[in-house]
């Protein structure tokens, strides 16, 4: 609403080896006696970074970085596999087409091994435009008319890993060669890069949402808010050079050498007519909408003599809806999902100590109660209250404590969403297992048994500013989290090493499978793997659900930390600042039978320590002509990493940032009112603390990016 004028923006970035950065933004607002408009677009763009930039990423077999060799045994030219523990038994040779092997050439005991992080991204190629447009207007002293809108559209693309896939070769394949001639396939582990190329995946994403609101001024004291809003977003995605494992199936059992598909070769030597059979493109376009109205009223209710008692409440009508549809192997229909949500809600302040005629008065002692009911057309209804206190014995102190209950709902992509469920044969790696390596039947997607979140949250704090040291405020706050039924994705970063903590995600993993349980999933129409029957006469060690499910509990107690120190001197202004958090525990239990275990300081999990310290000066004041200067410290703390044999810490990482910039005097010359800055991200190009996996690094706790330097400008005119 303040803005008068135009204001452009430019950046670029630089990365090494990619990951470069583009942004272009314009704003526009006007005002006028009773109204204003805002509008402002902003263009960014972000190129990919392969995973051979990255020499953390760049090979899976991590043994020169003193970690294990993540490569798969699926690899071209591929292994021939001892169909009873799927394990490689005999290497194919490379330098042969697999047109005229024999069993006097294949390698008893060598292994190939597939380097699957080989000529794919670590991070997307992305583009995106956004749009957003205010306007609000006065009609008279007591009511206001509001109105925006926000539209975007942003694309993805993403090289990702090539299918690799254990294979079952009957023998009327014309090139088949077994070595176990007491079983009636031969079993292959195989890559299918050389045919297909990395999987190509790429998305568009459309949103616009917009709301039109009314204020009426009531009284001396009260404001009524009618607002009604509509959003809506298009996903349309496409997954290129996937697997059509009916077609695959048919061309493996294909007893016409011209036809047939041939896994035995060094490279790829099919029939390219073949090939484009088995090469799926799949397609998914995902609709989804929310419609609401809201209304809130907001005003005095009383007058105490320790002050005003203030009450704000209201309710909401919601509507959620998805519409998902997809081509490939088989085709879905469009399929529409909705909720409606319908809520109730208010908020109480009450001052039980102060003044009623000074509100900043101290002593002051003020307690505030709210509450929420909410009835979901599909989840039934919830209340949750939450009550707070607030006591400011000096200017300088005060403290404050907050209780309350809260309660989320599954997502409908959660619970309706099938579009991207699977069932498919994993090899997994199993301390159980002598070979090292187990077979399981491994279940992902949606779940339509989810239960929804409840979280209970309990908070302390204090706030300290002395008014004998100017500038300086402090802060401390305690939480303590009770989640019941956590909705998340089970098993740990990557999911893959879910058996190496089997004592942890025990209500995920049956080792002790039925016939009925493994013909179920094996005949599951979101089976994927080709040939059913095999499917179900494979030996599995277990049934591994990786579906979306609620943990029974998950306990969270931290402390964060916040100091700010500003100082006016002669040099300068001086602004430093220290946040910090304290993660005291973080445990959970996947089930209700499942003991408590912590996970706090782990792969994938949340850490203990993170700090970061700030000091920016300016020359002549924040937002005025003169030189000024950023710097940004980041650390965290090292922590275990219990999934690996060969690497079983993880190092603490700090960075640090830079920016330097210098801002012109107000005017209406070109170079007026123009700020110039150089930035350094990570400046001492700082990597990732290897982690012993295939990426070589903690993508939840990391970021790949290295040093970046990008030069900004803005021009107000």
């Amino acid at each position: 609403k303040d803005v008068s004028g135009f204001e452009t923006q430019a950046r670029y970035g630089l990365a090494q080896g990619g990951a470069d950065q583009k942004l272009i933004a314009q704003l526009f607002g006007t005002s006028w006696d009773d109204g204003s408009a805002l509008f402002s677009y902003q263009y960014s763009e972000r190129t990919g970074l392969p995973m051979a930039k990255r020499a953390y990423a760049a090979n899976e077999d991590k043994r020169a970085l003193g970690g294990t060799d993540h490569r798969s045994i699926s690899s071209n030219p591929g292994n021939i596999l001892d169909p009873m523990t799927f394990l490689p038994a005999y290497a194919i040779p490379s330098g042969q087409g697999g047109r005229s092997l024999s069993m006097a050439d294949l390698l008893p005991g060598g292994v190939n091994l597939k380097n699957r992080n080989a000529g794919v991204d670590l991070l997307p190629d992305q583009k995106a435009h956004s749009l957003y447009l205010s306007v609000h207007q006065e009609l008279g002293d007591r009511f206001e008319l509001l109105g925006d809108l926000r539209a975007g559209k942003k694309d993805l693309h993403y090289l990702v890993n090539p299918v690799d896939q254990i294979l079952f070769v009957p023998s009327t394949n014309p090139f088949a060669v077994n070595p176990f001639p007491e079983v009636p396939i031969t079993v292959v582990g195989y890559s299918f890069q050389n045919d297909l190329g990395a999987i190509d995946s790429a998305a568009r994403t459309q949103s616009y949402s917009g709301a039109l609101g009314a204020k009426a001024h009531v009284g001396d004291s009260w404001i009524l808010s009618l607002s009604g809003s509509n959003g809506r977003e298009t996903l349309r995605s496409s997954v290129a050079n996937n697997l059509n494992f009916p077609a695959l199936s048919l061309a493996l059992a294909d007893p016409d050498p011209s036809t047939a598909f041939n896994p035995f070769g060094d490279g790829s030597g099919n029939n390219p007519a073949t090939i484009e059979k088995i090469r799926l493109t799949q397609r998914d376009v995902a609709r989804s909408q929310i419609s609401a109205m809201n209304f809130v009223g907001d005003g005095v209710l009383m007058n105490l003599p320790t002050g005003a008692v203030r009450l704000a409440a209201g309710g909401e009508w919601r509507n959620e809806e998805l519409k998902r549809s997809s081509i490939g192997v088989v085709a879905r229909p469009s399929t529409t999902y909705s909720r409606i949500v319908r809520s109730a809600f208010a908020e109480l302040s009450v001052p039980l100590v102060g003044e009623a005629d000074n509100p900043r008065a101290v002593p002051r002692l003020e307690l505030s109660m709210a509450g929420r009911y909410e009835e979901y057309s599909d989840f039934g209804s919830t209340a949750n209250p939450k009550i707070g206190l607030r006591w400011v014995p000096f200017d300088s102190l005060k403290f404050r404590t907050s209780w309350g209950t809260s309660f989320k709902a599954p997502k409908l992509t959660d619970v309706h969403d099938t579009s991207h469920d699977s069932v498919a044969l994993a090899l997994l790696r199993d301390p159980q297992s002598a070979a090292g390596s187990s077979v399981v039947l491994a279940l992902e997607g949606s779940n339509s048994d989810l239960e929804q979140e409840i979280a209970q949250t309990w908070t302390a704090g204090v706030d300290f500013a002395p008014q004998s040291i100017p500038g300086m405020a402090a802060s401390l706050t305690f939480y303590s989290i009770n989640y019941d039924h956590r909705i998340v994705v089970p098993g740990p970063v990557p999911i893959v090493n879910i058996l190496l903590q089997e004592d942890r995600w025990a209500s995920v993993i049956n080792r002790q499978p039925t016939m009925e349980q493994i013909k179920a999933a094996c005949e599951s129409p979101t089976y994927f793997g080709g040939d059913v029957a095999q499917c179900e006469n494979t030996s599995v060690s277990a049934i591994v659900d990786l579906r979306v499910r609620n943990l029974a509990k998950t306990r969270v107690r931290g402390l964060d930390v916040k100091l700010d120190q500003s100082l006016r001197t002669g040099l300068g202004t001086f602004d430093l600042g220290l946040t910090g958090s304290y993660i005291f525990n973080y445990r959970q239990a996947a089930s209700d039978t499942s003991s408590m275990t912590s996970v706090l300081d782990s792969v994938g999990n949340p850490l203990a320590l993170r700090l970061r310290g700030t000091a920016d000066w300016y020359q002549r004041g924040f937002d005025r002509p003169g030189f000024g200067a950023s710097l940004t410290i980041d650390h965290f703390g090292g922590y275990d990493d219990d999934q690996s044999t060969a690497w079983t810490s993880v190092g603490a990482l700090t960075t640090v940032d830079l920016r330097a910039s210098y801002r012109t005097s107000s005017g209406n010359g070109p170079l007026d009112d123009l700020e110039l800055s150089l930035n350094a991200s990570n400046l001492l190009d700082r990597s990732p603390p290897f982690v012993d996996r295939s990426i070589g690094y903690d993508v939840i706790n990391s970021l790949p990016y290295g040093r970046v330097i990008s030069f900004s400008a803005q021009k107000r005119w």
